[in-house]
């Protein structure tokens, strides 16, 4: 009798299947469930299937050349502030530093 309760209190070593764990792991089997969306564009070189003829999505805006020039206009305006900041900056900075070693030898 001692024999069965230490043989049922006896604790399974890691790797060794019980019945148990067999029948629980055929009844959780998962089916995984692929819904086939791509979320990114797939259609890039080197990929197996790779058209370049395809339709791209932003190929199919028509722009007239006046609208085209006002939209490069519009952006190079819309970057002058930050590239007028950049050179004064970098002016600056020269400045600075070229009166430093001016000084630096005897002012």
């Amino acid at each position: 009798m001692e024999n069965e309760n230490q043989n049922q209190n006896e604790i399974p070593q890691m790797g060794t299947p019980t019945a148990e764990n067999q029948k629980k792991s055929k009844k959780e089997k998962k089916v995984f469930d692929d819904p086939g969306i791509s979320y990114t564009n797939m259609n890039v070189p080197g990929m197996r299937y790779y058209d370049k003829h395809k339709d791209n999505p932003g190929s199919q805006i028509q722009l007239s050349k006046r609208e085209r020039r006002r939209l490069i206009r519009a952006g190079f305006l819309s970057m002058m502030p930050r590239l007028i900041l950049m050179v004064l900056g970098f002016s600056m900075s020269f400045f600075i530093v070229m009166l430093w070693f001016t000084c630096a030898s005897g002012c």
